[in-house]
């Protein structure tokens, strides 16, 4: 069924009395996806449908299930502030058509990280504004890892800028093919194994991917290692005819160059080695998961990569706007041309006698008289009352 046909049983819809469907956005990853309106809360929504046409029984039961896992993951992960939020899930039923399975999300309004950046040749970014981008990536990525989520189709197409607060970050979007790591053993590593035709980016999938093999977070840090050759370089990884051979599976990683900035003549410094361990042709060969890679970014940036001293002619667009908190001067000490010496010690000393006895007796008589006087005064007072 066309894009059109399947539009047309969603949009005007009202989910659960609350979620209204609006205008049609886009296709991709397991179903449509429309901009909303929660009427209940008075705010704009993305709407995700998730519609399988030409399957079998059995296929359409493996991605509602997949569908299902999906939603499972964003609920889990969405209290990460870089990873989109899930806000509601449910299930629709339009007149003549199955039930479908839908789920709202908060919508976002910056563009993609692709559409910012634009068609190569692109300004490349040095690795201390490429860090500063990624970063909020990174550590969403790392905590998807931790929770033994891949999300298996990061791209710049999957980070979209969002508003924090007066500056701009990127947000994961899109976790359409993440699956739940099982672990195959009590002590062996945790992976999964996806036999459907499932829907990537081939220009950033890993070679696992390509050839319908076991993925787990490795996958994820390829293509995490393939977006900062992208962004160090100003070009697109692979090039036209590399694309056409991921695409047909007929790309072979073991015999092509690999996609780091040496291969288009950048010299990345230490980050070289770290791109290069991160797009390893095998799993075993790259960083565990994303928060091992962000470790060894952050370290390379410190041993001396190129632009880590001036960024000057970085596009301020893409750089966050955070000012370093530096310590309040002291003001100079005084000098003085007498020498301190320490303070001694203080030692309880016995009060010091009188110096004048016979004063203190006077004063001491003069004082009692006054009291003789002032009780005489008293008891005259009380005798007349």
């Amino acid at each position: 069924m066309d894009t059109d046909s399947l539009r047309s049983r969603f949009e005007h819809a009202v989910l659960d009395e609350q979620y209204r469907v609006d205008a049609y956005v886009a296709s991709g990853g397991f179903g449509l996806v429309f901009k909303g309106y929660d009427l209940e809360l008075e705010r704009e929504v993305a709407i995700k449908f998730f519609v399988t046409t030409e399957l079998s029984p059995a296929q359409d039961a493996h991605f509602r299930q997949k569908f299902d896992e999906e939603i499972r993951a964003l609920s889990e992960l969405d209290r990460h502030p870089n990873i989109v939020r899930i806000l509601a899930r449910g299930t629709f039923k339009p007149e003549q058509a199955p039930a479908t399975p839908w789920m709202a999300l908060e919508w976002l309004e910056g563009p993609v990280l692709s559409a910012h950046l634009g068609r190569p040749p692109r300004e490349p970014l040095t690795p201390t504004a490429a860090l500063e981008l990624m970063n909020p990536v990174l550590e969403a990525i790392a905590l998807a890892h931790e929770h033994r989520f891949v999300h298996c189709d990061l791209s710049p197409k999957n980070l979209m800028f969002a508003d924090f607060g007066g500056t701009r970050q990127l947000k994961v979007i899109d976790f359409g093919i993440a699956k739940l790591l099982e672990p195959a053993s009590a002590r062996g590593p945790r992976k999964i194994t996806d036999e459907s035709n499932r829907a990537l980016t081939v220009s950033h999938a890993a070679p696992e991917q390509l050839s319908v093999q076991s993925t787990d977070a490795r996958t994820d840090v390829y293509s995490l290692g393939v977006i900062f050759t992208e962004l160090l370089t100003g070009r697109d990884a692979f090039d036209l005819r590399e694309r056409q051979k991921r695409a047909e599976r007929s790309w072979n990683a073991a015999q092509s160059s690999l996609p780091t900035p040496k291969k288009f003549g950048v010299d990345a410094g230490p980050w070289e080695r770290v791109l290069a361990k991160a797009v390893a042709p095998a799993p075993s060969q790259r960083y565990r998961n994303a928060g091992e890679l962000q470790v060894a970014l952050a370290t390379a940036l410190g041993a001396g990569t190129p632009g880590t001293t001036s960024d000057s002619t970085q596009s301020e667009s893409l750089r966050p706007t955070i000012a370093p908190i530096r310590p309040r001067p002291q003001p100079p000490a005084k000098e003085s041309a007498i020498r301190e010496e320490p303070a001694p010690t203080r030692v309880a000393e016995p009060p010091a006698p009188l110096a004048n006895p016979t004063a203190f007796r006077l004063a001491l008589a003069t004082i009692v008289a006054l009291l003789v006087v002032l009780a005489i005064a008293l008891v005259k007072l009380s005798q007349r009352g």
